[in-house]
């Protein structure tokens, strides 16, 4: 095999709560993810010509090193397990994820780069050793991997499969700013005081499959911390037209509410595309029982 082609998730924090601080400051988590229906498409093909090349259909993006996607093959490639190979990758992204979202796109990337080369070194890893090598490189790529409704750990690679989330329609809604990671938290450290979502009851409702019950109850921290009055104004919206609950996901800076049909999301969707224009980024989504997937190039193409 020379060339494959993967679809990957995006993913929303349907929970988020900060336990601590390790020794070598990164922040303790226990969070509820959930993949979405949205994804990015990533294909990979070996070249005569040594080497690394990466491109995108988005400005902006880096096309080197700085791209997790390009840090994932490097150091899957870096492994003394592989056979010899002279030639290189080409890697070519087709984003539809969200830059600076909160959605795990740069992660989502990386997670199909690793999976993707694993293929065509005909799976010389498990996903247990992939996973291993992608909290080293993000602390998503894990559950990028594994995909459907998680409860994660430590720094979120620890990670629990948990009854599927059946809510039938989430409207994602992210505004022009985007919001840094280091940012967010470094804001969430200065705060005096904060409230934490109520994790137990959140798993026994997702137990029950009670997911009206459940939207009303999400929070993540983080939003107590990020400054920006967009997702304040978004949320609001989302429950005027018809949520049974709404939060920011991951640092930001996308929102999303949790609808009881498609057809109510449409509604509210239109609303926000009328009221806040064409710089507001709107997507219906379903919840994606699955990861990161090899698919055929008329899929991904």
């Amino acid at each position: 095999m020379d060339k494959i082609f993967l679809r990957a998730p995006a993913k929303l924090n349907l929970s988020l709560d900060i336990t601590g601080r390790r020794e070598d400051g990164y922040h303790l988590l226990e969070m509820i993810f959930q993949a979405i229906d949205l994804f990015d498409f990533i294909s990979i093909e070996r070249t005569a010509n040594p080497g690394l090349t990466l491109s995108c259909n988005l400005p902006g993006i880096p096309d080197d090193s700085r791209n997790i996607a390009w840090k994932a093959a490097e150091h899957f490639l870096s492994s003394p397990a592989l056979p010899p190979y002279t030639g290189g990758f080409q890697i070519t992204l087709q984003k539809q994820i969200p830059h600076q979202a909160g959605m795990g796109g740069g992660s989502a990337d990386g997670a199909a780069v690793l999976m993707g080369l694993n293929e065509l070194y005909e799976k010389p890893f498990t996903i247990r050793e992939l996973c291993a090598m992608g909290v080293q490189i993000g602390a998503d790529i894990p559950f990028c991997m594994v995909g459907g409704t998680c409860l994660a750990k430590g720094i979120g690679e620890a990670l629990t499969p948990l009854r599927p989330f059946s809510a039938p329609a989430i409207l994602v809604a992210k505004p022009k700013a985007g919001v840094s990671t280091v940012e967010a938290y470094a804001l969430f450290d200065r705060l005096p005081a904060v409230s934490h979502p109520d994790t137990p009851r959140l798993l026994s409702l997702l137990e029950q499959g009670d997911w009206r019950t459940f939207a009303a109850h999400m929070q993540n921290v983080l939003e107590q911390a990020v400054p920006l009055t967009e997702i304040a104004e978004l949320r609001r919206e989302l429950g005027l037209w018809g949520s049974l609950g709404s939060q920011m996901t991951g640092s930001g800076s996308a929102v999303f509410g949790i609808y009881e049909s498609i057809l109510t999301a449409e509604r509210a969707r239109q609303h926000l595309q009328e009221r806040f224009g064409s710089e507001l980024q709107t997507f219906i989504c379903r919840p994606f029982p699955h990861g990161v997937e090899t698919v055929p190039c008329s899929v991904a193409c």
